[in-house]
């Protein structure tokens, strides 16, 4: 490989019954309850041959593509059948089914959807080569036949992000305060009369002094189940059994009802999930049936003889039934079960799941190849454009003696995660080029794109999860956004050499105005103006104390300072915004701060953006205490990201917490910044948040604090210091 610029374009005992159950699909919630989780996927490529075509899904069921669909791809394969196509997920085989012919015919799978908020959605793979057939087996019917089987029901409404949350799942539904109520619709059901049962998943968000501090009364239909008392901040999943002949044919009502009576000061929680499992009627109008039975013979309504069975009791072996018996007349369709209990699908054609579509290149060259070598490793988001603008920062960085290697996040999906678009393909790529490219490996890490936390977009007018981020749990701050993360060894500790920071953009103008300004910082290191340090205090004892004790040390080293205060009574907002318009090369804010401004009485917010008018005179942004760095939520800016993406002024670059952190972290990991930086130990803006991070994370109780402090920005901005 040639020693230039390497570049990849392209771009789950209900009464006395063990459910053997499949697991159903999850759905979110944003007015539709039997919405889909909403699967966001680049438009289908057609053009030159794709080695691979991407399957994505977001249910779990039966789940089919045509033999039309693949020819839209240009796969090239030789037949529509296990001797030409392989399916895989995460590199095993999945067996599958094709029936029809020609471009009608269609391969059946069954997938498994993952549902988690904070996951990638499952991709299944499918390529040329040899597959394997689902097996097949002889379901004539015998003996007696039953209507009914075992459902499972479940609605999950998404729309609070409640990082603090210590279960996998942060995103809830509706809130419910006491005294009050909440009505939920339990539509969609074919109960045969007979038992049930009811699972809510909820999260209690007060703590009080006496027992209980929670008290929830359910009622299904206007018929009361169950007081439940519970106590403290946490999560819940409560039982809840269903008498035979509660549920009603279609639509049900469950009403949740906290009455005010506990004593504690307040009473609050929040609706994860709800599930229904309960003996149903088994009728195709429903839809594809997923359900669990132990009969010897199964009758299905609303049948016909196209219709496929399989069973699925073992998802990764299931088996296809055939030989089912079909009655013209009433339009049942009866099959053979084993007397066991088992999971079955039932579905006819039409009513197979599509999964979302996408290809996957013939990458130019596999990353594991042993050309590879960067010092300078940036990790661009398919979006159009974003390589062109970056164009002159990669420029500069190769006139600086550094290696450049660009590659699409995709490529790397497609290569350490077969196709998934996970945080750990990322994390995996970049341990193997640290650890396995020789010439050279890389010192900085650029992601280049930004993130949300919730990685299925909620709405078409929202950010997408253009690159994603690693969402890590913390005892101070819950979930928060860790870059960090991708470049830590198994131990926790930071992979020494390595800096990694992001330019958290959306879109190709907002990349432009960073490069730009990176680039003017830098060509700016003689300049007066970038030999002065703005630092803010919130006015409250320990920030002014720090603000006092950093002006110093920068003032040692040859800064000239300007501090400002709440405390002093000054119009600092005017003061701050004029220091910043007349030209420093740093700026400092110790004091409470929110997503998007200093303060409670905001010193400095979003809107203020556009009152910047310091054209090339961008400063490096500093914070240890604010949650200005939270770049990936889905419906607003940071003022961090504000400030970078604002044109003809602004900031070149930031260092600012994802989240919250304790008092007694942010200090040591303030001090240990500015140790560094002004040490001259480290020349690069990365370099000198990671030696940082080393240093705190020799201390066990100080290694959280590595993930909520990103480098928003250049991890190979050149830092040089004043002369002394």
């Amino acid at each position: 490989m040639s020693h230039e610029r390497q570049r990849t374009g392209v771009l789950i005992v209900l009464g006395m019954m063990t459910l053997a159950f499949l697991g159903s699909a999850a759905y979110v919630l944003l007015g539709n309850p039997f919405e889909p989780s909403a699967i966001s996927l680049p438009p289908l490529t057609v053009g030159e041959a794709p080695r691979a075509v991407r399957l994505t899904v977001g249910e779990t069921g039966l789940t089919a593509i045509s033999a039309a669909d693949l020819h839209r791809t240009n796969l090239p394969f030789t037949a529509f059948s296990a001797d030409g196509l392989s399916l895989t997920r995460d590199g095993q085989p999945v067996p599958f089914y094709v029936d029809g012919e020609g471009d009608e015919a269609r391969l059946y799978f069954y997938a498994e959807a993952i549902t988690g908020t904070l996951d990638a959605p499952a991709v299944y793979w499918l390529a040329a080569g040899e597959g394997e057939a689902m097996a097949q087996r002889n379901a004539r019917p015998t003996g007696r036949k039953s209507a009914l089987g075992w459902q499972r029901k479940r609605w999950e409404e998404n729309r609070v992000f409640k990082g603090e949350t210590t279960g996998a799942d942060p995103w809830l539904g509706q809130v419910l305060y006491a005294p009050g109520t909440l009505q939920f619709p339990l539509t969609n059901i074919q109960p045969s009369g007979g038992p049930g049962r009811l699972l809510l998943r909820v999260w209690s968000g007060n703590d009080a002094v006496g027992y209980p501090d929670h008290h929830l009364e359910i009622q299904v239909n206007n018929e009361s189940l169950m007081s439940y008392r519970w106590d403290g901040i946490t999560e819940v999943t409560i039982p809840v059994p269903l008498p035979p002949g509660l549920l009603e044919l279609g639509d049900n009502t469950l009403h949740l009802t906290l009455p005010g009576d506990t004593g504690a000061a307040g009473d609050n929680i929040y609706i994860d999930w709800i599930e229904l499992e309960y003996e149903s009627l088994l009728d195709l109008a429903q839809g594809q049936l997923q359900f669990a039975s132990r009969a010897p013979s199964i009758e299905i309504a609303n049948g016909d003889e196209e219709t496929l069975i399989f069973d699925v009791t073992d998802p990764e072996a299931p088996v296809l039934l055939i030989n089912a018996s079909f009655d013209e007349e009433t339009g049942s369709l009866t099959f053979a079960g084993d007397g066991e209990q088992r999971s079955y699908v039932v579905t006819r054609p039409l009513q197979a799941y599509q999964p979302a579509i996408s290809v996957s290149p013939d990458w130019e060259t596999p990353l594991v190849d042993p050309g590879w070598g960067a010092d300078y490793l940036v990790i661009v988001a398919p979006y159009a454009g974003f390589e062109e603008e970056l164009a002159p920062l990669l420029a500069a960085r190769e006139e600086d003696g550094l290696r450049v290697a660009v590659v699409n996040v995709e490529q790397i999906y497609d290569e350490f995660a077969f196709g998934r678009s996970t945080p750990a393909a990322i994390r995996a790529f970049i341990r193997h080029a640290s650890e396995a490219w020789q010439s050279p490996p890389p010192r900085f890490v650029l992601l280049v794109g930004d993130a949300s936390y919730f990685v299925r977009n909620r709405a078409a007018n929202e950010p997408a999860s253009l690159l994603p981020t690693q969402l890590v749990f913390t005892e101070a701050g819950g979930h928060i956004a860790s870059d960090s993360w991708y470049t830590l060894q198994p131990n926790g500790a930071p992979i020494a050499g390595l800096a990694i920071g992001r330019m958290p953009v959306q879109n190709r103008e907002q990349l432009q105005a960073i490069v730009e300004k990176t680039l003017a910082f830098e060509a700016a290191q003689e300049e007066v103006w970038r030999r002065r340090a703005l630092l803010v205090a919130a006015g409250e004892g320990r920030f002014d104390s720090a603000s006092v004790q950093l002006a110093e040390w920068l003032a040692e080293s040859g800064f000239a300072t300007q501090q400002l205060s709440v405390s002093e009574g000054e119009a600092i907002r005017e003061a701050l915004i004029g220091a910043i318009n007349q030209g420093v090369g740093l700026v400092n804010y110790a004091g409470s701060g929110t997503l998007d401004a200093w303060g409670a009485e905001p010193i400095l917010q979003n809107s203020d953006a556009q009152l910047l008018m310091n054209s090339d005179r961008v400063p490096v942004y500093t914070t240890f205490s604010s949650l200005n760095g939270l770049f990936c939520h889905p419906e607003e800016a940071s003022l961090a990201e504000t400030l970078l993406w604002t044109r003809g002024g602004g900031i070149v670059a930031a260092v600012a917490p994802s989240g919250r952190t304790f008092s007694w972290q942010q200090s040591p990991m303030g001090e240990a910044f500015y140790r560094v930086l002004l040490s001259g130990e480290a020349t690069t803006l990365g370099e000198v948040l990671l030696q940082a991070e080393l240093e705190v994370a020799r201390e066990a109780r100080l290694r959280d604090v590595i993930h909520p402090y990103n480098l928003l920005g250049d991890p190979a901005l050149k830092i040089t210091l004043p002369q002394r």
